[in-house]
């Protein structure tokens, strides 16, 4: 009896050998796996980081390029306005010297070669005579932006 427990105590003993290498190999497979989730997500915040900031640069050049397009817009108006303005100041001033030159309606001829001088100024000033806006302080975004695009 003694001879199997000895067997026995002999094979478990085998046995829990075995299973405290397995469990050894498991636990550096395990250590080796965390280090490599650890640097993965490493990899993946430094991706992360590296493509936000690109992404936070084409939303403000997109915002930028909005506003620019809206001032256009304001300007093509203003433009046209400005045309239909001098044209009307224009035939103003021709007609006056046309009765100037006639010499019967002096006056009218004054008036309206006068009216239409003042008309031709207000399509000056109605073309955009103001001052023209500075742009926005340019940030981190726009910096980095420009580094992308060169």
């Amino acid at each position: 009896m003694i001879e199997v427990l000895h067997a026995t105590t002999v094979t478990a003993a085998a046995v829990l050998s075995d299973e405290r290498e397995r469990f050894d190999d498991l636990s550096r497979q395990l250590a080796r796996t965390r280090q490599q989730v650890a640097k993965a997500q490493q990899q993946l915040a430094k991706a992360q980081l590296q493509t936000s900031v690109p992404q936070r640069s084409i939303a403000r050049l997109e915002e930028r390029l909005s506003a620019r397009e809206s001032e256009l817009a304001e300007l093509g108006r203003r433009a046209r306005i400005s045309v239909v303005i001098a044209w009307v100041g224009t035939v103003l001033v021709a007609a006056g010297i046309n009765y100037l030159t006639d010499g019967e309606q002096g006056a009218l001829g004054w008036i309206l070669l006068l009216g239409g001088a003042a008309v031709e100024v207000c399509a000056f000033f109605v073309s955009g005579s103001q001052p023209r806006r500075e742009s926005p302080p340019r940030d981190e975004s726009d910096t980095l932006a420009d580094q992308d695009a060169g």
